[in-house]
Formats: structure tokens, C-alpha cells, sequence
């Protein structure tokens, strides 16, 4: 397609889209190569005269790319005016070089794996949901309606999960180098955006799964948390428009994903402490009593918000979505008991009985989702898997053990072992996508379009995936543990008196406790539900460091504990 006009000529704002449908007779077929492209293909039965084809009716839609540049220009005008908000005149040059290098970081990764990696089927049923508006609660809610709303603002595309991870991400890393360097202005904490080509973190930044995104938002809220401890600034807008950022990705994280309250709540172990600290009480009995007082509060919001947010979107929320992880326990402490008397006859679908349980539980003993065709829902379901779990503890013990041995083992970037085990490689990062029905509707174009690499990309990628390093989920497991038991320690060492130390234990806590919810309440092993851990495991590495740096080091900082022994 050819303008008259040169304004409209090799547009670099705005796709073209022509009607296609209302072609004279002698065209015997026209297709565009790219949606948003003037280049096509057209087959005609007569020799057609091409600098005089009328009659071409079209639309004109802004491309991507200008949001994009919208959102940069939006971010480059608050980071000027914070900066200059910031007391900070000595040491200028090296946060802008920081935020300049965070930037180039982003762009990189936002250019190189465009738009993001979504053929996953949970990502396509929330699609669904933002295009057509209606939502259930078996995907958190939050997640198809923030995307309906962009749809409306920016129009229909796929990248939009994929430019928020990294907004998070490298949001977050870079306000953790900021302060890392205000407080010890030490210059080498800028290698620390080395940590985002971590394959863990650099390839499930791409992905648009809720885990992702939900573990970003914490991560983004924790970085706030840090950079507030090192930045003694006391210009109170700024202090307000941050505690205000940090609490709506809290929540937004508490809504992302639906266990996610877990991992949230043990970051207000930090908040109770700051709360009872700024009060200045000194009674330890009304301490106690404040912070049991306080996390009561915490606690009873987060519910609250949680229970509430998706009934103002719809009317009733599933009540059956994880029947299959008790059905599994109940199978796996029936197994391991040889007790078939713990399972109620009505509960058996038509033509299955105990021989049908153990066939399938020594076959794939930790997978729920396959025993949904062996049972039916009861009403007293729960009471049936706590009335076993009494009945017998040992075997439930069993079960949770081999379920998290298995869990724990769990290979990196693995996809949802019930359909196959899968590797973010070059070859099937690029794989075409297969939506439901969308093509039936002419603004769902843009779904077909995931990440295409040319061979520059496609060795740019080759070469990261290649050769960086990748550790083991059980690894960011251990390295949880340890850290929470430092914490302890240190806390009661330092009588609770080290802002930093009070959170690393709320933020190793968070770690744990998502651990211990996974291995006790999930469906099935699988990499997405453990994530969470990783970028929050790292945080608190950042931090339990960080200590020690500012005790001088761990010689220092052993001889300080030798000395006070002795």
C-alpha cells in the first residue's frame, strides 16, 4: 500500500490495516505479511496497473512502540524530579548512571524477547477474560481485568505482562543498588544488576504466568521496603508517594495470584515492629500485646481484601477449585495405610473402587489434578481428609515427605508437568502460539504474534541461554532456611534493635512460609507455584550480606562475637 500523501508515507507511529473483504472480482486473494504492515501479497486474474489502485479503505492504529515511549518519558519525568528531591548532590553522577544502565538493561531484554512468551493455557483463559469482560475467580480476577483496561487505553496486544515483569524487576534492582550505594558509597554494588541474567530470573521475566508477575510485585514492594532502611531522606511527599507505590504492589501481588497471602504476610512482621518502635513503648507485656494486636489487624485487611475484591466483579466464587490436592492426600494416606475405609463409598466415581487408587497413586503419586476421575465432590470432603490425616499421621507424613522431595527436585524453568517438561530454549521460546477461538474477531490479530527471533536475536539469545548460570530450586529452598535461622539468631543477639535484621526475618519468613504452604497445599510439583521464592530468597541474601558489610566484614563481625563470649 502506497500513500498519496507523504505524511502518512513509511510511518513509524501508526499500523495500517486495510479492509480486505470488499475486493473487486478479478483479486483472487490479498493478505498483509504483518498486521500493521502496508506490504501484503495479492493475486490478481489480469494485469493490474499498481500506483493506481483506488478505492482502498483502511484504518490507522498507533503502534506499540508509542505507549512504550510514553511510559519511558513518564518514568524519566519522576525520576528527575525524586532525584532532585533526593539529598543526594555528591553522588548524582553514579545514580544516574545506575538508573541509565537499569534502563539499557530493560530495553535489551523488552526488545530482544518481545512480546513475551504466553502460550500457556492459563495465560489464554485470562486473555479470554479481558477481551470478552467477564470474569470467574478460578484466575485471579486482577489479572484479566488490569488487561481489559490497558485494551481500552492502548489497545489489543500481548506484551503487556511481559513490560510489567520488567518494570518490577528492574525497578526494583535498581532502587537495592541505589541505596546499597548511599549507604556505603561503594561503587561495585552496580554489578549487582548482574543478578538479572540469573536464568532463573532473565527467562521467567519473559513468561507471563501469574507466579511471575505476582513474585515481581513482592519483589518491587520488598525493594521499596530496603531502599527506605538506607535513605535517611526526609522530604515527607517522597516518603509518602513510596509507602503508597509499595503498599498498592503488595496488594496488587496479594490479588495476582491466590496463595499469594502467604508470602505477603510476614513482610507486616517488619511493618508491626517500625509501628510499635515509632510508638516508643516501653513495657515489654504491651509490646507483645501491640504486635500480636497489630499482625491481628494485618492479618483480618489482607483477608478482607482478598475475599472481597472478586465479589464486585461477580457473584460467587468457585467453591471446588482445590478439591484435587485433597483428593490426592486422602489417596496417597489410604495407600500408605492400606486403610480403604477412610474413603466413603459415595465417594468413588461409577466403576471405581480402592484397586483403581493404588493403580493410579503408584503410577503418579503426586500429581492431583488425575484424580479428579476417580472421585466425586462431597460436601464434607475436608472433614473426610482430616478425619484420615487423625486416623493416620504417619502416612500423611509419608505422603508430604515423597511430595516434597519430589517438589524440591524439580528441574529449572520446568512447565506444568501434567502436559510436559519443558525448557525455555531458543527453538521453543518461538513456538506458535494456539489460541481458542480469538481469530473469530478481527481485533484478536494480535495474539498470534509471540516471540519471533531473526538471527541476530536468535544468537543474542543462544548465547544467554548458554551460558548462564541456572541454580536449582532447592537450592533458593536451602538458602531460605539458612538465612531465616541467621535471622533468628542475629535478632535475638541484637535484642531487635537492627532495622535490617527485622527484615530479613520478615523477608526470609515470607520465603518459608511459602515453602511450607506449597509442600502441604498444591495439586502438584511444579517450578511456577515455588518461584516466589527465588527473587525474595535473593533479597534476603542482599540483606543478610549488607549486615555484614556494615559490621565491617565477617572477620570483624566474628571477632565482634568472639570478643563478646569471652
Amino acid at each position: 500500500i502506497r500513500y498519496y500523501d507523504k505524511v502518512f508515507r513509511n510511518s513509524d507511529i501508526y499500523g495500517v490495516y486495510p479492509d480486505l473483504s470488499n475486493l473487486p472480482n478479478y483479486i483472487e486473494s490479498a493478505q498483509m505479511r504483518e498486521k500493521g504492515s502496508p506490504f501484503g501479497d495479492l493475486i490478481s486474474n489480469k494485469i493490474i496497473e499498481e500506483d493506481k489502485i483506488d478505492n482502498i479503505n483502511y484504518i490507522l492504529k498507533i503502534k506499540p512502540k508509542i505507549p512504550i515511549l510514553l511510559y519511558f518519558i513518564l518514568a524519566l519525568i519522576l525520576i528527575i524530579y525524586f532525584y532532585r528531591k533526593l539529598n543526594i548532590s555528591n553522588d548524582k553522577k553514579f545514580i544516574i548512571i545506575t538508573i541509565f544502565i537499569g534502563l539499557i538493561l530493560f530495553i535489551f531484554q523488552f526488545w530482544l524477547c518481545f512480546p513475551g512468551y504466553f502460550d500457556y493455557p492459563d495465560a489464554y483463559a485470562i486473555l479470554l477474560e479481558a477481551i470478552t469482560n467477564q470474569y470467574d475467580n478460578w484466575h485471579p480476577i486482577i489479572i484479566g481485568l488490569t488487561l481489559h483496561i490497558l485494551f481500552n487505553i492502548f489497545g489489543y496486544h500481548s506484551f503487556y505482562i511481559f513490560f510489567i515483569n520488567l518494570v518490577l524487576w528492574y525497578g526494583g534492582l535498581t532502587l537495592i543498588i541505589i541505596s546499597l550505594y548511599l549507604k556505603f558509597k561503594n561503587r561495585l554494588s552496580i554489578f549487582l544488576l548482574l543478578i538479572s541474567f540469573i536464568g532463573n530470573i532473565f527467562f521467567m521475566n519473559i513468561y507471563h504466568l501469574k507466579d511471575t508477575t505476582s513474585s515481581l510485585f513482592v519483589w518491587f514492594a520488598y525493594s521499596i521496603i530496603f531502599f527506605q532502611i538506607f535513605t535517611n531522606n526526609k522530604n515527607l511527599i517522597f516518603k509518602i508517594v513510596l509507602d503508597i507505590i509499595c503498599f498498592l504492589s503488595l496488594i496488587l501481588g496479594l490479588l495476582w495470584r491466590h496463595n499469594m497471602i502467604v508470602t505477603i504476610y510476614p513482610i507486616f512482621i517488619f511493618y508491626s515492629f517500625m509501628i510499635i518502635k515509632k510508638i516508643n513503648i516501653k513495657n515489654i507485656k504491651i509490646k507483645i500485646l501491640s504486635f500480636v494486636l497489630s499482625m491481628g489487624i494485618f492479618a483480618v485487611t489482607l483477608i478482607l481484601i482478598l475475599k472481597l475484591f472478586p465479589l464486585i466483579f461477580i457473584e460467587k466464587t468457585y467453591n471446588n477449585a482445590i478439591n484435587h490436592i485433597f483428593y490426592l492426600q486422602i489417596a496417597g494416606i489410604a495407600v500408605f495405610s492400606g486403610d480403604y475405609s477412610i474413603i466413603p463409598n459415595d465417594m468413588y466415581k461409577d466403576n471405581i473402587n480402592f484397586e483403581e487408587v493404588v493403580k493410579l497413586y503408584q503410577e503418579s503419586p503426586h500429581i492431583g489434578d488425575y484424580y479428579t476421575k476417580l472421585f466425586k465432590y462431597k460436601d464434607n470432603l475436608i472433614s473426610i481428609w482430616i478425619s484420615a490425616i487423625i486416623k493416620h499421621p504417619i502416612s500423611y507424613l509419608k505422603h508430604i515427605f515423597n511430595y516434597s522431595i519430589d517438589f524440591l527436585a524439580i528441574k529449572s524453568y520446568s512447565y506444568h508437568s501434567i502436559y510436559k517438561s519443558w525448557i525455555l530454549n531458543p527453538n521453543a521460546v518461538q513456538a506458535k502460539n494456539k489460541p481458542f477461538d480469538f481469530e473469530k474477531n478481527e481485533n484478536y490479530f494480535w495474539l498470534n504474534r509471540g516471540i519471533e527471533f531473526n538471527k541476530l536475536k536468535f544468537s543474542i539469545y543462544s548465547f544467554i541461554y548458554n551460558s548462564s548460570i541456572c541454580f536449582e530450586i532447592y537450592i533458593y529452598a536451602f538458602l531460605s532456611l539458612i538465612l531465616f535461622v541467621f535471622s533468628i539468631v542475629l535478632n535475638i543477639k541484637y535484642r531487635l534493635k537492627i532495622d535490617l535484621l527485622v527484615f530479613l526475618f520478615s523477608t526470609a519468613s515470607s520465603s518459608i512460609a511459602t515453602i511450607l504452604i506449597l509442600l502441604l497445599f498444591t495439586p502438584l510439583p511444579d517450578y511456577r507455584y515455588m518461584y516466589p521464592i527465588i527473587p525474595i530468597s535473593i533479597l534476603s541474601l542482599i540483606s543478610f550480606i549488607t549486615f555484614i558489610y556494615d559490621r565491617g566484614g565477617f572477620k570483624k563481625f566474628f571477632k565482634e562475637l568472639q570478643g563478646e563470649k569471652k
